[in-house]
C-alpha cells in the first residue's frame, strides 16, 4: 500500500489542508488451496474446506469467490474472513451443497485488481447406507376385503436407482414364512408405495411383516416392519 500526500496552491499563494490517500498497487494472483484432500471421501452435507490467501487483503468478497462442481453446478460459498486492505490475509472458506456422486470442484477467487486464482480436486461423496432410501413405517390397507402391506421409500440418492423392495413375513418364532421382492426404478428425490399381499392359507396368528430396499446386493435401507394379523 502506498500513501499519497498533496496539496495545492494557487496563484496569490493560497495553499490547500494537506490531503492524502491510500494507493494498493496490487499485482499477485490470490492462492487458492484446498484443506480437503484430493480424492477425500465425504458424507452427504459435508461440507469442503478451503484457503485463499491474497498478499494485499482486497478480495472481492462480494462476486469474486465461487466455486463450479462438475463444470456446471454452482456451490454455496463461505467466507469467514474480512478484508484488510495492504495485509496478508488467508481466507477461510467453506463450500456446502454436495450431495452423492463424484464432484470435481474448481474453486476460483478475484481480488479487486482482477488478479484472480484457483484451485481443483475431486471428492466422492455417498449417502449413509441407511439413508439412501428411507421410508415410513409400512401400514396395513384394505382393498376389495383383502389385506395388503403398503411400503413406501424415498430415493435419497443424486440419480434414478433400479431398487428391489422386498416384503417378508415372520411367524412368532421368528420363521420367514413368506418371501417376495418387488424391482422399481425409483427417480432421485421420489418415493414409490407398493403394495404386497397377504398370502392366504397362513394359520391364524400374530405376523410381523418386514420391508426393506436392496440395490445393488447392499442394503440401503433400514428394516420396516409392522403386525399383522391373521385370523
Amino acid at each position: 500500500m502506498h500513501t499519497i500526500t498533496f496539496n495545492a496552491t494557487d496563484d496569490l499563494g493560497n495553499v490547500t489542508p494537506l490531503g492524502t490517500f491510500n494507493v494498493i498497487v496490487d499485482t499477485s494472483s490470490p492462492t487458492v488451496h484446498f484443506i480437503t484432500a484430493d480424492g477425500a471421501n465425504l458424507t452427504a452435507g459435508q461440507t469442503a474446506s478451503a484457503t485463499i490467501v491474497d498478499s494485499e487483503g482486497d478480495l472481492n468478497l462480494t462476486g469474486g469467490v465461487w466455486a463450479i462442481a462438475n463444470g456446471n453446478v454452482s456451490l454455496p460459498v463461505h467466507i469467514a474472513t474480512g478484508n484488510n486492505p495492504g495485509h496478508n490475509v488467508t481466507y477461510a472458506v467453506t463450500l456446502s451443497g454436495l450431495t452423492a456422486g463424484t464432484w470435481t470442484i474448481v474453486l476460483h477467487a478475484t481480488d479487486f485488481a482482477g488478479n484472480s486464482g484457483m484451485a481443483t480436486i475431486t471428492v466422492h461423496v455417498s449417502v449413509p447406507q441407511d439413508q439412501t432410501f428411507s421410508g415410513p413405517t409400512p401400514t396395513l390397507v384394505t382393498q376389495g376385503g383383502f389385506t395388503y402391506v403398503n411400503a413406501t421409500f424415498t430415493n435419497n440418492g443424486l440419480g434414478s436407482q433400479s431398487a428391489q423392495v422386498w416384503f417378508e413375513l415372520k411367524n412368532a418364532g421368528g420363521q420367514v414364512v413368506f418371501l417376495t421382492a418387488n424391482q422399481q426404478t425409483v427417480h432421485s428425490g421420489h418415493s414409490v408405495s407398493t403394495l404386497f399381499g397377504i398370502p392366504s392359507g397362513l394359520p391364524a396368528g400374530i405376523y410381523t411383516a418386514e420391508t426393506f430396499v436392496y440395490v445393488g446386493g447392499q442394503a440401503y435401507s433400514q428394516l420396516y416392519t409392522v403386525s399383522v394379523t391373521v385370523s
